[in-house]
């Protein structure tokens, strides 16, 4: 990605200062297509403001940032109530830079679980949560996903996920018998 001139940044912070109304808001936007730590910092203090326009367009624009540096409030957001306005969008934010976070394959795993804690009772949500978890090649990850496919709601993505987490991880899934115990994988 190309990174934005610190000056434009800096300005973009002093913009958010003064504007009031649908300008402050598009700036909030502007500073998460900028990215970097300046302008997260910005768009981090803004999603506590008072003002529940302002709240609601940092914390979408938390959700939307190009890099996983903004991961930490998009995954607490995920943990909202379900039917929270911004649940979905907040889970499809972290799925998106947990992917791209560089964090260890045992704390990537263990987001997921809190993700898919986050995501129960909503088969969209889970789902969501599923197409990530297809890219996370950690025997947790199998087990959270073949931990789903007792859910008719969501069978046919757990059995696509734990599929692809198990040829990731290769030989050492199939001699894992446990990972299997108790899934019901008749008909697939």
């Amino acid at each position: 990605s190309v990174a934005t001139a610190p000056a434009v940044v800096d300005a973009l912070c002093a913009a958010l200062e003064e504007a009031q109304g649908e300008a402050r808001l598009s700036v909030l936007r502007l500073l998460g297509v900028s990215g970097g730590s300046k302008a997260l910092k910005a768009v981090r203090t803004a999603a506590d403001s008072d003002e529940a326009a302002v709240r609601d367009t940092a914390r979408r624009t938390l959700c939307a940032w190009p890099t996983a540096e903004a991961l930490p409030e998009v995954l607490e957001l995920a943990k909202a109530p379900s039917g929270a306005p911004l649940k979905s969008v907040a889970l499809s934010g972290a799925v998106r830079m947990l992917g791209q976070s560089g964090l260890s394959p045992d704390e990537v795993a263990a987001r997921y679980a809190d993700l898919m804690s986050a995501a129960q009772g909503s088969p969209d949500e889970t789902k969501l949560v599923l197409s990530g978890l297809a890219q996370a090649a950690h025997p947790r990850a199998l087990e959270l996903a073949l931990a789903e496919v007792a859910n008719d709601a969501v069978r046919a993505e757990a059995v696509l996920a734990a599929t692809a987490i198990a040829s990731q991880l290769g030989d050492s899934a199939r001699e894992d018998d446990s990972l299997f115990s108790g899934v019901d994988l008749t008909g697939w």
